[in-house]
C-alpha cells in the first residue's frame, strides 16, 4: 500500500511538471524537469530503503519517526498540528516537543529541525505516515527549486538553460541529497524561487504579486539553514547595484565599496554584543558542532580549524577550512559509497572549478559581476561550512547550496565554450 501510494503521487507530479506551463521554460525541452523529477523518486526512494535496511533510516527516518509521534499526539487533540505548524508553545505542546530530540536541538538562528519536522506534519496529512509519499514530495520541492535556479543563473550568466540544468541538477552530491527527507530539499526549493523572483522583481519591475513571493521566500529562508541567506546578503546587493555595468575596473570599486561597508557594519554590529557578533556566532557553531559530534559518538568525526571568536582568527583559519571542504572525504579516507562518491567528485569539482576560471579568463564575452557573485557566494560560504562542522558525512550534504553556485559557474562556462566552436565552425 506505501509502495502503491507513493508511486500514485508520483505520477501525478511528473504529469503537473509536464502539462501545467508554468514549469515549463523556452529554450528547454518539456520533458527535462519531469525526467529529472523521476530519477531523483526513484534514487531518492532507493537509497531511503536501503539506509532503513542498513542503517535504520539515519537522519531520515529519525524524522518520519518524531513526525509520526507528532502526528499521532494530535489525533486526540487537533488543536496541538496549528500548535506545532505556527510554533505556538504552551504546556500542552510541551508534554511532547520536550522529548523529541532535534525539537530541541540548538542551532545557529533558527532551530531548522522543526522547519523540517512541520513540513513532514503537512504531507502526513495525504501520505498516510508512508516515508515514500514523504520522499516524492521532497523530490517534487527541490525540482522547482532547480526549475528557478536555471532561470535565474541562465539570466545572470546569459547562459544555455539545458547546460545550466544539467550541470545544477545532476551535480551527484546535489542530485542525492535534495532527493531525500532532508532539510537540503526545503533549503534548494525556498532559494530558487526566492533568487529568481528577486531578480525579477530588480530587473523586471513586475508586479506586487511576485515582491510577495520573493519577501515570503525570503523569511522562508530564515526557518533552514540562515546561515546561507545572512551569507548571501551582502554580496546580492553588490551583485544588483553592479547590474549591466562591463568595466571591470568599475565593478571591482563598487564590490569592494559594498563589502567593506558590510564588514564595517558586522564589526560595529559585533561590539554592542556577542549575540549579534558573527566571529562570536561562528566560534560558538563550531564548539556547539564538535560536542554534539563527541556525544554523538560520529565515526565520521572530523576536527575542523579551531578559531577563536575573533576575526583574524577566522580570516587566518579560512583557507584551511575551504581546502578541507574541497577535499573531504578523500578517496582514501571514504569508507562508505557515499564517501567513495563524494571523494570523486572533490576531485572533479577542483578540476572543473579551475577549468572554468580558465575557459573565463580566455572567453572573450565576461559576466565579470555575475562570476565575482558566485565566486564570492562559494569560497565564503565554503571557509563557514569547513569551520563549522565537524563531521564528515554532515560536511558533504552541508556544502550543497554552494555546489549549486559552483555547477552554475561550470555551466555558464560550458556554454561559452559551445557558442565559440559553434561560431568557429
Amino acid at each position: 500500500m506505501e509502495w502503491l501510494l507513493g508511486f500514485v503521487y508520483a505520477a501525478l507530479l511528473v504529469f503537473i511538471l509536464y502539462r501545467v506551463k508554468f514549469f515549463q521554460e523556452e529554450g528547454l525541452a518539456k520533458y527535462i524537469f519531469p525526467l529529472i523529477f523521476v530519477f531523483k523518486c526513484i534514487v531518492g526512494i532507493t537509497y531511503s530503503y536501503l539506509q532503513l535496511n542498513a542503517n535504520k533510516g539515519g537522519d531520515m527516518f529519525w524524522y518520519m519517526y518524531e513526525t509520526n509521534f507528532l502526528f499521532d499526539s494530535c489525533k486526540q487533540q487537533p488543536v496541538l498540528f496549528f500548535k506545532y505548524v505556527f510554533g505556538i508553545e504552551d504546556e500542552a505542546t510541551r508534554v511532547f516537543t520536550g522529548i523529541i530530540t532535534t525539537w530541541n536541538k540548538p542551532d545557529f538562528l533558527v532551530n531548522d529541525a522543526r522547519t523540517l519536522l512541520r513540513v513532514n506534519l503537512f504531507i502526513r496529512l495525504i501520505s498516510l505516515g508512508a516515508w515514500q509519499v514523504h520522499t516524492v514530495v521532497f523530490c517534487f520541492m527541490s525540482t522547482i527549486g532547480f526549475v528557478y535556479f536555471t532561470k535565474f543563473f541562465a539570466k545572470i550568466f546569459n547562459a544555455n538553460k539545458t547546460a545550466i540544468t544539467l550541470a545544477v541538477a545532476l551535480t551527484p552530491s546535489v542530485f542525492l541529497w535534495t532527493s531525500l527527507i532532508l532539510k537540503e530539499s526545503l533549503l534548494v526549493f525556498f532559494l530558487g524561487v526566492f533568487l529568481c523572483s528577486l531578480h525579477q522583481v530588480i530587473t523586471e519591475k513586475t508586479n506586487a504579486k511576485m515582491f510577495t513571493v520573493a519577501f515570503v521566500f525570503f523569511l522562508l529562508l530564515f526557518t533552514v539553514k540562515s546561515f546561507v541567506i545572512l551569507v548571501m546578503i551582502p554580496f546580492l546587493i553588490a551583485f544588483y547595484i553592479c547590474t549591466g555595468m562591463q568595466s571591470l575596473r568599475w565593478i571591482l570599486l563598487r564590490w569592494s565599496v559594498v563589502l567593506s561597508f558590510f564588514w564595517l557594519l558586522a564589526v560595529v554590529v559585533g561590539n554592542i554584543s556577542n549575540d549579534y557578533s558573527a566571529p562570536y556566532r561562528l566560534y560558538m557553531q563550531q564548539q556547539s558542532s564538535l560536542k554534539f559530534a563527541v556525544f554523538r559518538g560520529d565515526k565520521s568525526y572530523h576536527k575542523p580549524p579551531i578559531i577563536a571568536s575573533c576575526w583574524s582568527s577566522i580570516v587566518k583559519r579560512s583557507p584551511q577550512a575551504m581546502f578541507e571542504v574541497l577535499t573531504i572525504p578523500s578517496i582514501k579516507s571514504a569508507n562508505t559509497i557515499e564517501k567513495k562518491v563524494a571523494a570523486v567528485e572533490n576531485i572533479l569539482v577542483v578540476i572543473l572549478f579551475f577549468s572554468s576560471v580558465f575557459a573565463f579568463i580566455k572567453t572573450k564575452q565576461r559576466n565579470y559581476n555575475a562570476f565575482i557573485f558566485c565566486t564570492l557566494f562559494v569560497v565564503t560560504f565554503f571557509a563557514i561550512v569547513g569551520l563549522t562542522t565537524a563531521v564528515e558525512g554532515a560536511m558533504v550534504r552541508y556544502k550543497i547550496a554552494g555546489m549549486i553556485f559552483l555547477a552554475a559557474i561550470f555551466g555558464s562556462m560550458l556554454t561559452n565554450k559551445l557558442e565559440v566552436k559553434v561560431h568557429g565552425s
